[in-house]
């Protein structure tokens, strides 16, 4: 069984939406480029890293105290149905 992480480090399969309402971050990033807007995804790719586990500068201020349930896509949506779907 293939794992899964985010260009975070976090593994996709603990989120409760990986699989049903999210692809991961890497397929919902590439597929809405622009929309999500992760700040760990872009940076990733900016540096030409699979995640922040592999790059030089790990730990970085982005990582530093991140949470085990970060998800950028489930925290937007979240965000959104709370003002209304605006």
């Amino acid at each position: 069984m293939t794992i899964i992480y985010g260009k975070c480090g976090n593994a996709c399969e603990i989120c409760m939406n990986y699989g049903s309402k999210c692809m991961g971050c890497v397929a919902e990033n590439e597929d809405n480029p622009g929309i999500y807007d992760c700040l760990f995804y872009n940076c990733a790719v900016d540096k030409g890293v699979d995640s922040c586990l592999s790059c030089v500068e790990y730990p970085c201020k982005l990582t530093v105290g991140l949470s085990r349930s970060y998800c950028p896509i489930h925290s937007k949506e979240q965000m959104q149905s709370s003002e209304g779907g605006h």
